[in-house]
């Protein structure tokens, strides 16, 4: 990318989708290192700040960036900081990001707070989220706990979540327990695991934690 610009300057067309691929660069050959990650972008809004046209579709690959995505939004919020658009579907892709969904939310947060809307469909995405969705879940329920209701299809997604599942059900039990919305769906899921033995239980200790706070419905 650095040589195009360098070289040949004015042909370089930069596209939703050029932009979209530098936003979701997860590795750079010059530099191994998470932090150098953002290479490609950075240089984009260096050398081409005034042709880039910061989308939603390119906020979303930043937030969805599952390597250096904090360091990508970062350089979004503080370059084009009135281009960047925090619509649902941002938060959606940060809420998913597996590897660094709690930075990025946090960014979010601490950054661009009243446009952050904790919706449904936002909870649904951290509650499957495969590898951070306890650490993403613990920061909203800190931070936005107001806002958040945890209805039958959240506990339903987490339900599904065969890796992080149980520790999200665990929290939202300890934190949110009066307010956690057990339908026969959440039962269809097996949220416990206790069935079907497809969770993944990261101790005993847990396991048991969450065999005596489910109560399981009776259904006539």
């Amino acid at each position: 990318m650095a040589l195009l610009l360098d070289r040949r300057h004015d042909e370089v067309k930069i596209t939703e989708e050029v932009a979209k691929a530098a936003a979701g660069n997860r590795r750079s050959v010059q530099a191994p290192t998470r932090s150098f990650n953002a290479l490609s972008i950075k240089i984009l809004l260096t050398q081409c700040g005034n042709k880039v046209n910061i989308t939603e579709e390119v906020v979303k690959a930043a937030a969805r960036n599952k390597g250096s995505g904090k360091e990508v939004m970062s350089l979004l919020l503080n370059q084009h900081h009135d281009e960047v658009k925090i619509t649902e579907e941002v938060v959606m892709a940060a809420a998913g990001n597996e590897n660094y969904g709690k930075e990025v939310m946090s960014l979010l947060l601490d950054q661009q707070h009243d446009d952050v809307k904790i919706t449904e469909k936002v909870l649904i995405a951290v509650a499957t989220n495969w590898n951070s969705g306890k650490e993403v879940m613990a920061l909203l329920l800190d931070r936005r706990r107001n806002e958040i209701r945890i209805i039958g299809e959240v506990v339903e997604a987490a339900a599904r979540n065969k890796n992080s599942g149980i520790d999200i059900m665990v929290l939202l039990l300890d934190r949110r327990h009066d307010d956690v919305e057990i339908t026969e769906e959440v039962v269809k899921a097996d949220v416990s695991g206790l069935r079907s033995g497809r969770a993944r239980y990261r101790s005993e200790s847990t396991k048991h934690h969450v065999r005596s706070r489910f109560v399981y419905p009776s259904y006539n």
